[in-house]
């Protein structure tokens, strides 16, 4: 939590004033000016283009944002996230593309995760949920996250072991070098 202003308290959140200008900070750190210091009415029609998704933002549906989301985050995950996260945004682009961020509430999120596989849904709405957080947090298109308070379905874990024999002949088909790490794994306990 950053400390309170000493100087300025009348100026709005991420906005200060530095040689004679209006600074806005962005939350990621870079900072834009606005415009000569005492010049109130340029000052609040900046806030209201950044506030206002319709006007200066290129987010206005869902559909936006999930393109906006694979342009800039997708790059930065592994290739079976990506694929992973793919199939997860064609769902969603199909459920909530049409909408405007604002408009999906908590019980659009409930019902669309009452419906088909759970462990599949559960992680449709994790990735709803981290396309939010960068719409509130980054782009400036929505209030809230919808995701945030919803209830996930319950899923069981895994209750069954792979068989001395399962592993016996998986492991025959495979080129020594691979049991060898097999074995290896399995002495020492390592996961993958």
């Amino acid at each position: 939590m950053s400390r309170p202003r000493t100087s300025n308290k009348h100026l709005p959140k991420y906005v200060r004033a530095n040689h004679g200008a209006y600074w806005f900070r962005q939350p990621d750190g870079k900072e834009v000016r606005i415009c000569a210091e005492h010049d109130y009415v340029e000052l609040y029609k900046f806030l209201a283009r950044v506030a206002d998704p319709e006007e200066g933002s290129d987010v206005r549906t869902l559909a936006d944002a999930f393109d906006k989301y694979i342009r800039e985050e997708m790059p930065k995950h592994s290739a079976a996230t990506q694929k992973n996260y793919g199939l997860c945004l064609e769902r969603l682009r199909r459920a909530f593309g049409h909408m405007r961020p604002d408009e999906v509430r908590p019980r659009d999120v409930g019902r669309y995760l009452a419906t088909g596989s759970a462990v599949m849904r559960n992680k449709e709405i994790s990735v709803l949920s981290a396309i939010y957080t960068k719409c509130v947090s980054r782009w400036y298109c929505a209030e809230t996250n919808p995701c945030r308070n919803v209830e996930r379905n319950q899923t069981k874990p895994r209750d069954r072991y792979v068989t001395n024999e399962e592993y016996d002949a998986f492991r025959a088909l495979l080129p020594e070098r691979i049991q060898v790490a097999m074995d290896l794994a399995l002495l020492t306990g390592q996961r993958q």
